[in-house]
């Protein structure tokens, strides 16, 4: 009994079912009313073409580092290469905050010619500071022979001026 009790509820519930989707689909399939058309609008027509600005094109924009380390370095320059590791996903990318490196290893480069001017600019200086310390050596000599004649011409003119008195 309990068995088919179960399958009417089952029929029961099968025909309420379709029933259900027999009147959605009718009510989807009548005719909806005419809408009233309205006049067209006019419009103009524009022919499209390209414009420059004789400007040239200009955009605002903050730019902004992804990722930013404070470095020093003994001498001052261009950084033309810093050491790459290979990162988690495989690619290589920059040494970075927390990345184990060997002690000695080469970090950063920075370019040779930088290097090169400092040192020029340096032996300019050291051959300049050279050239006054001579210049100065010979204006020390210059100087302590004339005041030695001039010591010498005082004390003539003194011996002669004591010689014209008479004794």
């Amino acid at each position: 009994m309990k068995v088919a009790i179960s399958s009417l509820r089952k029929d029961r519930r099968s025909k309420l079912v379709g029933l259900c989707a027999l009147l959605a689909v009718m009510s989807g399939c009548q005719r909806n009313a005419q809408i009233p058309s309205k006049s067209p609008a006019p419009v103009r027509l524009a022919e499209v073409s390209s414009y420059a600005s004789p400007e040239g094109l200009r955009y605002s924009a903050s730019i902004v580092p992804f990722a930013q380390a404070a470095l020093s370095f003994k001498s001052s320059g261009y950084v033309t290469n810093i050491q790459q590791v290979v990162g988690a996903d495989g690619r290589r990318r920059d040494v970075g905050t927390g990345d184990y490196v060997v002690r000695g290893a080469v970090l950063a480069q920075i370019r040779q010619q930088d290097l090169k001017n400092q040192l020029d600019q340096a032996e300019a200086q050291v051959s300049q500071a050279t050239a006054q310390h001579v210049q100065a050596g010979q204006d020390y000599e210059r100087a302590k022979t004339r005041s030695g004649r001039a010591g010498l011409r005082a004390r003539e003119g003194a011996l002669r001026h004591a010689e014209s008195y008479p004794t």
